[in-house]
């Protein structure tokens, strides 16, 4: 009986223990894998962008750029933010997009960026 109830017990410390650790690697792949999404639709979308002509991008900044629903679905709150600026060397652009999105508490922003350069 007594190695019973000390089994027992060694096996709730051992789950105790291993529970908050799984929960833990579980949010963390998960939070890599929708790094991994903002990252390759960052890339997609730059690749689209810097293929316009210098005359197709307009300088500043633009908030509210289209994404899929399967990114809207994955990264809740994304917003695509596509900035435009003047370089040192005429014609030429620098091209930054920017995905940002929110963690599973809804309260640490995230963001990805990449950027680019578009000559005439």
């Amino acid at each position: 009986m007594f190695e019973g109830i000390t089994a027992l017990l060694i096996l709730g410390l051992i789950l105790g223990a291993g529970l908050p650790v799984l929960a833990w690697t579980v949010r963390t792949q998960r939070t890599l894998e929708r790094r991994q999404l903002a990252l390759l639709t960052v890339a997609n979308i730059l690749d689209a962008q810097t293929a316009l002509p210098t005359a197709g991008l307009p300088l500043g900044e633009t908030r509210g750029l289209p994404l899929s629903d399967s990114v809207r679905e994955e990264l809740p709150g994304a917003e695509l933010v596509r900035t435009v600026t003047a370089t040192d060397q005429p014609g030429t652009r620098r091209v930054v997009i920017t995905l940002q999105w929110r963690d599973f508490r809804g309260t640490t922003p995230q963001h990805v960026s990449l950027t680019g350069w578009v000559t005439e």
